[in-house]
């Protein structure tokens, strides 16, 4: 766990009045990973807990963490309680959430930051010569966190799933007719990396398999409890008697033994008896007489040649499609930017000569003069002057719009898309027409 008390923004900007608080007893934002050393997959307890020494004015004002080379699932609701902090009494408010680091080698949880407002006496605050109300911002410091990479000559089956984990393979029902599919059933359960676990590929030779659903169970937000995710898969017998279905291949790495284990459950047999449906077997219930199609001359047959131009149609709506546009190499300086525009229409005040001082910065290193803009900012920061705000704002916005990569030309590959797949299913429709009445319709 790694703690970081109270420390104010440089020359105390983090303070109404440009003053740092007596002491560092006011808050400290901490935050912590549990386990520390985890494999990748494995889930990750990420816990941010704000301790406070003092009532607040106001509501904190929270940012979370960015959590670097993790798959990141909600935070759980902020919960209060008092603690003991090195032999004081404080206010504790924490959230949690649950990930999964992706990758082995070093992943990143940023630094937490919260606003704060402490609620002080006129009395108290006179002795200071302060301001009845004190702002203050607090960090936690970054953590890295060490992921382990899964041992190597991984079994068959293996998908990706980490963790405590059991399998469970189970049917609908023990009977069925041979027009009627069964349900099968892949349960996973346990404390793991449910929510990425991929449906495995079930075969069965005496059955047809259709793709299923998934449905998942999973533990509140912010825990580390067991949950479930089932895998289902409807099968249709090919044969009256016996349909035994074995499950898909599934293993697991289990953290706490550092080895992988592999699911062998018993396969489901089930019944199948005769079809509900004459016509499954491919007999007729009716005559042949009835359901041969007698000559018409209002009778017009498909073209198979324009079945043939829908297809390559279809194709092309497809692959038009899955076109994706070039990757956005300045996606992040753009949102890096529009955060500070943000921040530039606030009023004047710490805040915003803080983010003032990190555009110049960020417009030097792009070879744009910013010395007057810096002075009137660094003056203000740090000299104790009083520049104007409005004119450091309009010019450091104009600035920004200059700087700033135009974003790349997009592509109407979508609408294109939509256009070819009408074009084939109108193809398809008109060339499936066929006019006239049909035998079976004129008996």
């Amino acid at each position: 766990m790694l703690a970081v008390a109270w420390r104010p923004h440089p020359a105390g900007s983090a303070v109404t009045g440009g003053r740092a608080p007596a002491g560092a007893g006011l808050a400290s934002l901490v935050t912590q990973v549990e386990p520390d050393n985890p494999w990748v997959g494995q889930p990750v307890l990420l816990r941010v807990r704000l301790l406070l020494g003092r009532d607040l004015a106001e509501e904190p004002s929270y940012a979370p963490p960015v959590t670097n080379g993790f798959w990141a699932e909600g935070a759980s609701l902020p919960q209060s309680y008092a603690s003991v902090q090195d032999g004081r009494r404080v206010l504790v408010t924490e959230t949690r959430a649950r990930m999964y680091p992706l990758t082995p080698g070093i992943a990143h949880v940023g630094a937490a930051s919260a606003d704060l407002v402490f609620a002080e006496d006129a009395a108290s605050s006179a002795l200071r010569d302060e301001a009845p109300g004190r702002r203050v911002t607090v960090w936690s410091q970054p953590i890295g966190v060490r992921v382990r990479p899964l041992p190597p000559s991984a079994p068959p089956g293996f998908g990706g799933a980490v963790g405590a984990l059991s399998v469970g393979w189970s049917a609908d029902r023990a009977a069925t007719s041979q027009d009627v599919p069964v349900t099968v059933r892949l349960d996973v359960r346990g404390v793991g990396n449910l929510p990425l676990l991929e449906t495995p590929t079930l075969v069965c030779p005496d059955g047809e398999v259709y793709a299923g659903t998934t449905d998942d169970s999973l533990p509140q937000a912010g825990t580390l409890t067991p949950g479930r995710r089932r895998f289902q898969w409807n099968v249709l017998a090919k044969r009256i008697g016996t349909l035994r279905i074995s499950a898909p291949p599934f293993a697991w790495f289990d953290p706490a033994s550092a080895t992988y284990r592999t699911a062998a459950p018993a396969p489901v047999a089930v019944t199948v008896g005769p079809p509900l449906f004459a016509r499954f077997q491919g007999g007729e219930s009716f005559p042949g007489v009835f359901l041969r199609d007698a000559p018409d001359p209002f009778a017009r047959g498909v073209a198979p040649w324009l079945w043939v131009l829908a297809g390559i149609l279809g194709g092309g709506a497809v692959l038009v499609g899955r076109l994706r546009p070039p990757p956005d190499a300045a996606a992040g300086e753009r949102a890096r930017v529009a955060g500070w525009r943000n921040a530039l229409r606030a009023p004047a005040g710490p805040a915003f000569w803080r983010a003032a001082e990190e555009v110049t910065d960020w417009l030097e290193r792009r070879g744009r003069d910013q010395r007057e803009a810096r002075a009137a900012v660094e003056g203000t920061r740090y000299g104790g002057g009083a520049a104007d705000a409005d004119a450091v704002r309009t010019r450091l916005t104009k600035e920004l719009a200059a700087a700033l990569p135009a974003p790349p030309a997009k592509r109407r590959t979508r609408t294109l898309a939509f256009v070819l797949g009408g074009v084939a299913l109108a193809v398809v429709v008109l060339s499936s027409l066929r006019f006239g009445e049909g035998a079976a319709s004129r008996l």
